[in-house]
């Protein structure tokens, strides 16, 4: 269940019972998603491979700040940058973490013509 997995479970710590912030382990979601933010692949703990194919943003995943996420990604979309980063404060189940959001452009060469996705990875920092 998506939704249910707080950020402790997701980066490994026990709720509660986590290391201070500098010893927390690095935690790393890749996704590629289309210009709309449906999930075309995922490498992800708590993002099972049937829930490709959803929207990222409407499922939220748990986080209670999506909207957040979603306007940075939809202002990159609108841009002509070939890259962009932002931090985001994740909120998930009274729990809160620092992420380094990375954004990256990049082309499915498997059709004719190519087609744009975005290349996402967010980091715990």
């Amino acid at each position: 269940m998506r939704g249910s997995t707080t950020l402790a479970n997701r980066n490994g710590r026990a709720a509660g019972m986590g290391p201070a912030a500098a010893e927390r382990p690095q935690v790393s979601w890749v996704f590629e998603l289309e210009d709309d933010g449906t999930v075309i692949y995922s490498r992800s703990p708590f993002f099972n491979t049937s829930d490709e194919r959803h929207n990222f943003f409407d499922e939220g995943l748990g986080f209670e700040d999506i909207s957040r996420c979603r306007n940075h990604f939809q202002s990159f979309i609108k841009s002509n940058k070939a890259a962009a980063s932002f931090i985001w404060r994740c909120n998930s189940a009274g729990e809160s973490q620092d992420t380094k959001v990375l954004m990256t452009r990049a082309f499915q060469t498997g059709s004719y013509p190519p087609t744009g996705v975005v290349m996402m990875e967010i980091r715990s920092s």
